[in-house]
């Protein structure tokens, strides 16, 4: 009768034991493929000098113009190279009581270039294949001079700047 215990523990033992490793060893897997959809995406933001303001207060001023270094600042953040133009919003300046002044007596120029741009109306490339990332930042000089053909007053004039991905 022990023989026969033994036989039947033993025999149950060793199916439990098989049941187990058995059910140890299963196991599945799967993949899936991930998918990130980027668009094209270029941000120009004003950093400084959104409206800059040149004050002629001496004769000096009217001789030989003013000459803002980094009057304005942008910030160009794309995920592609790029370019940054300029233009005159119009093709004068608006002027007290009606009066105009040509736009081309205002000059711009990234700071670091050797030559100033005649603004006008139509654009020209300040900064020609920018670096793509989100630390780009341009500084803008100015140099207006309108000489002594125009009355005293206040002349505004919308200067547009455009960041275009290549």
């Amino acid at each position: 009768m022990l023989k026969n215990c033994f036989i039947k523990y033993s025999f149950l033992l060793a199916f439990c034991f098989i049941a187990f490793k058995t059910k140890a060893q299963l196991t599945d897997g799967g993949s899936q493929v991930l998918i990130l959809a980027l668009g094209d995406r270029i941000d120009l933001t004003t950093l400084s000098g959104s409206n800059p303001t040149f004050s002629f207060a001496g004769i000096s001023d009217y001789t030989n113009g003013i000459n803002a270094q980094n009057a304005s600042s942008f910030q160009v953040r794309s995920n592609r190279p790029w370019n940054l133009t300029v233009k005159a919003g119009a093709a004068s300046f608006s002027g007290p009581a009606g009066t105009t002044m040509p736009s081309n007596v205002l000059q711009v120029r990234k700071n670091g270039s050797a030559s100033y741009l005649t603004l006008s109306t139509v654009d020209q490339n300040l900064v020609t294949n920018g670096t793509q990332g989100a630390s780009n930042i341009v500084n803008i000089d100015y140099n207006a001079n309108p000489g002594f053909s125009y009355n005293g007053g206040a002349y505004s004039l919308v200067v547009i700047f455009t960041a275009t991905q290549q």
